[in-house]
């Protein structure tokens, strides 16, 4: 008889089998990603849909939270947050 070696996975995905959620494989994905500061400029002009005021708008919220953009990783200094979901609610990632 063949074995079904997608029965464990079909009645439970990964993310229950795994206690982390695979948290460890996505903070070393985030930590060892290359980033660079963002061209602000760019980013604005490459917003066609918008009209030229709203990309004066936007280019102003941008430049007033520059310090985002720069391509460094910050650290969250806020409390946590919580999230209350829909009881039928389906993880998506």
């Amino acid at each position: 008889r063949a074995k079904n070696t997608n029965a464990l996975t079909t009645l439970h995905p990964a993310h229950e089998l795994d206690p982390t959620g695979g948290m460890q494989k996505r903070v070393t994905r985030i930590l060892d990603a290359h980033y660079e500061k963002a061209d602000l400029k760019k980013v604005v002009q490459a917003q066609t849909h918008l009209s030229d005021e709203e990309k004066l708008g936007l280019a102003k919220v941008l430049k007033e939270f520059e310090h985002l953009f720069d391509g460094t990783l910050g650290e969250w200094k806020g409390s946590g947050v919580s999230f209350e979901l829909k009881e039928d609610a389906v993880p998506y990632h």
